[in-house]
C-alpha cells in the first residue's frame, strides 16, 4: 500500500447523510475512521474520478450512478444491477460489489424461518431493496410473491394470502418520525411465521408492534446494516468478521441509539427519574413537561385544570415536534454543532479549572506487595441447596457424615465434586452474579446447614441465589429458558473478567421471566416442555452462542399466552419415547401435545 492509500479514508457516499449509521459501525467493527461524503449529482463525476477516498459505501441516489464510473463489477453486483460498496484496487481500478445481499440473508437466518417451499411476501418488491431481498429469498428456495399499490397483490387484497409464512417489508413506511405507520395489517395472514422489516429507525415499527401482539417472530434492519458492513470491511481490508461480532455490535449500537421515553402525569416522579437514568447511561435527559410549561406559561397541572386534558395532550404533541425538529436543524448545520461543542468545553473548563489536589505516583514509585500463597488445592464436594445455603465437605468428612441436614422446607439443589482452588459463580434472581472460590468458604459438615449465601457474599435485600456455575476455563455456553419459550445462549466467555470483580451485573435478561439456567459444554438435543402439556425437542446448534449477557435470545418455542415454559431438559431425562412426533429442525415452532405413553407420569398398564 503506497503512503497516498494510506492516507485517504473510507466513507459512505449519497445525498444526505446527517442521519446515517455508517461511521459508528465502521468505528465498532474495525476502528476504521469513516468519512460523510454528502455529494450533489452535479459533483458525482468529480468525485468517482478524484483521488481523495480509499474506498466507500454507496447509499440512495446513486447505487446505480456510480456503475458507469467502475472499470469492473462483482458478478453479484452485476447480477443485481446495482452497487453499494467501491473499493479501490492496487492498480488504481475502481471495484463494485454489494454487500446488501449477505446483510440480509443475514436477517433471515437469525430471524430463523425456514423458508424452502413456502410462500414469502415482499412489500416494495421492485425497488432497490425489494430486489434484493427478493433475490436472496429466491437462492433460498422461497416463492416470492411482491406486493405493491398496483400490483396484482397488493395492501387492500394481501389478507388474501393467508399461507403465506413470511412477510418482508423493503418499503419506508414507518420509518421515522412516521411512526407507528405500517405499509398493511397482519390480519388475515394467520400462517405467518416471522415478519422482516428492513427500517432499522426506529428499532420497532408499527408493523414489528403488531407482529409482537400478535406472537409472531419479527426482526428489524439493523443487523442487516451491520451485517454488509462487516463484508464491506472485509472486501476493504481482508479482515473477516466473525458472525458472533456482528450480532454484538448490532446488538450495542442498538442499546446506545434507542431513546428512553418516559410518559406518566405531572408530578409523578419523571424528571427525577429521567435526570438519574440520563447519568447511568450518559445520555442527555431532556425534560418535556419544563419545555411545554414555558409554552404554556403556567404549570402543567394549572393547565389541564383550566383547558381540560385533551388540549394538554394536544399542546403535549406540538412541544415534542419542535423539539424534534430543534434536533434534526442541529444535526443539519455545522456551526450549529460547533457552538453546542464550544460551550460544552466552557463548562468544563470552568468546573474543573482548579490545580490538582492529588498526587500522581508513578509505577516505579510504588513497592510491591509479596503476592499471598495460593490455597491448599485438594478434593471437595460442593452442596447448594434451595433456600441458598453452601457446604464444603472434604471426601473424608462426607465418607464419615449422615445424611445432610436441611431446615425445614429447605432441600437439595445441586451438587458438585471439585477442588478447593475451583472458581465458583452464583447466579441470583436479581440478574446478578457474584464470583468466588471455594477456598472463600471454610469446611463444613453434613450435619451443618452451611453458609447462608446472602450474607456471606453481601447480596442485597431479599436477593436470592437460583443457580451455582463452575466455570472452569470459560468455555462452552450457559442456556437460560424463560416462560415464553424464548432461549438465550450466552457464551461463559461473556463471564470471565480481567479483574477481581466479585459482582457483575445484567447476568442474563430481565425483561422475561426465567425458567431455567442450564450449562451446555457441547450441542446436544433437549426437550422444552410446557404446561399444556406440549413438548418440543430441539438441537442446540440452531442456537448461536452471543457474548453479550442480556441478550433476548430467539424464540425457540410458540407458547399460547395462557400457557408458560416450565422446563428445559435433556431428552433422556423425560419420559419422551416417541421422539420424532415432538422433533423440529428449525425454529421456533409449536411442537406437540404430550401423548400418555409419553408423560413422564405413565399410566399403569393391567396385565
Amino acid at each position: 500500500m503506497t503512503d497516498t492509500a494510506a492516507s485517504r479514508p473510507y466513507g459512505v457516499l449519497g445525498r444526505v447523510l446527517g442521519h446515517s449509521y455508517t461511521p459508528t459501525i465502521y468505528k465498532e467493527l474495525a476502528g476504521l475512521e469513516y468519512v460523510r461524503f454528502e455529494r450533489e449529482p452535479e459533483d458525482l463525476a468529480a468525485f468517482m474520478t478524484g483521488d481523495e477516498w480509499e474506498g466507500t459505501n454507496v447509499t440512495i441516489p446513486y447505487k446505480r450512478a456510480v456503475m458507469e464510473y467502475l472499470d469492473e463489477l462483482s458478478p453479484l453486483a452485476e447480477r443485481m444491477g446495482n452497487v453499494n460498496t467501491i473499493t479501490r484496487l492496487a492498480d488504481g481500478r475502481l471495484r463494485g460489489d454489494n454487500t446488501d445481499y449477505f446483510g440480509f440473508q443475514c436477517l433471515v437466518e437469525e430471524l430463523g424461518v425456514e423458508v424452502a417451499g413456502k410462500k414469502v411476501l415482499v412489500l416494495g418488491a421492485t425497488g432497490g431493496a425489494g430486489t434484493t431481498a427478493s433475490m436472496v429469498l429466491g437462492d433460498l428456495g422461497a416463492t416470492v410473491v411482491p406486493v405493491g399499490r398496483t400490483s396484482e397483490v397488493n395492501y387492500g387484497n394481501i389478507s388474501q394470502q393467508s399461507d403465506a409464512a413470511l412477510l418482508v417489508n423493503c418499503t419506508p413506511a414507518g420509518m421515522f418520525p412516521h411512526c407507528p405507520d405500517a405499509p398493511c395489517t397482519l390480519e388475515g395472514l394467520d400462517a405467518l411465521e416471522g415478519v422482516i422489516d428492513i427500517v432499522y429507525n426506529p428499532a420497532r415499527t408499527g408493523l414489528m408492534l403488531e407482529a409482537e401482539r400478535r406472537g409472531i417472530p419479527c426482526i428489524g434492519g439493523l443487523l442487516m446494516l451491520v451485517a454488509q458492513a462487516a463484508q464491506a470491511v472485509e472486501r476493504y481490508t481482508g479482515q473477516v468478521t466473525p458472525r458472533e461480532r456482528i450480532l454484538d455490535v448490532t446488538e450495542r449500537l442498538s442499546r446506545r441509539e434507542q431513546n428512553i421515553a418516559l410518559i406518566g402525569m405531572p408530578g409523578s416522579g419523571k424528571t427525577r427519574v429521567g435526570e438519574q437514568i440520563a447519568l447511568l447511561t450518559g445520555r442527555e435527559h431532556i425534560d418535556l413537561d419544563r419545555a411545554l410549561e414555558e409554552r404554556l406559561g403556567m404549570p402543567c397541572a394549572d393547565f389541564i385544570v383550566e383547558r381540560g386534558e385533551a388540549a394538554f395532550r394536544e399542546q403535549e404533541t406540538a412541544a415534542l415536534a419542535d423539539e424534534i425538529d430543534d434536533l434534526e436543524d442541529t444535526l443539519a448545520k455545522p456551526s450549529r454543532i460547533r457552538h453546542i461543542i464550544v460551550d460544552e468545553l466552557t463548562e468544563v473548563r470552568k468546573k474543573y479549572a482548579v490545580p490538582r489536589r492529588t498526587e500522581i505516583v508513578y509505577s516505579h514509585e510504588i513497592e510491591e506487595e509479596p503476592e499471598e500463597d495460593a490455597p491448599e488445592d485438594y478434593p471437595v464436594h460442593l452442596f447448594l441447596s434451595r433456600e441458598g445455603y453452601f457446604k464444603k465437605i472434604t471426601p473424608q468428612s462426607l465418607r464419615m457424615s449422615g445424611d445432610q441436614k436441611y431446615k425445614e422446607g429447605d432441600g437439595p439443589a445441586q451438587y458438585f465434586e471439585a477442588t478447593n482452588n475451583t472458581e465458583l459463580m452464583f447466579f441470583t434472581d436479581r440478574q446478578q452474579v457474584y464470583k468466588t472460590r471455594a477456598s472463600e468458604f471454610g469446611e463444613s459438615k453434613a450435619s451443618l446447614l452451611g453458609d447462608y449465601l446472602p450474607a456471606k457474599l453481601g447480596m442485597d435485600a431479599g436477593e436470592n441465589v437460583i443457580f451455582l456455575c463452575l466455570p472452569g476455563d470459560y468455555s462452552g455456553s450457559l442456556l437460560f429458558a424463560f416462560a415464553n419459550g424464548r432461549v438465550a445462549r450466552v457464551a461463559l466467555s461473556a463471564y470471565a473478567t480481567t479483574s477481581n470483580r466479585r459482582k457483575l451485573t445484567g447476568a442474563y435478561c430481565e425483561k422475561f421471566p426465567l425458567v431455567q439456567i442450564l450449562p451446555l459444554a457441547e450441542d446436544r438435543e433437549l426437550a422444552l416442555l410446557t404446561n399444556e402439556p406440549r413438548a418440543l425437542l430441539v438441537h442446540t446448534a440452531l442456537l448461536t452462542p452471543k457474548t453479550t449477557r442480556g441478550t433476548q435470545g430467539v424464540q425457540v418455542m410458540n407458547i399460547k399466552p395462557k400457557y408458560r415454559l416450565e422446563r428445559l431438559a435433556d431428552v433422556a431425562e423425560t419420559g419422551i419415547t416417541n421422539q420424532a412426533r415432538y422433533r423440529t429442525r428449525t425454529i421456533p415452532a409449536a411442537g406437540a401435545l404430550l401423548r400418555p405413553e409419553d408423560s413422564e407420569e405413565k399410566q399403569l398398564e393391567l396385565l
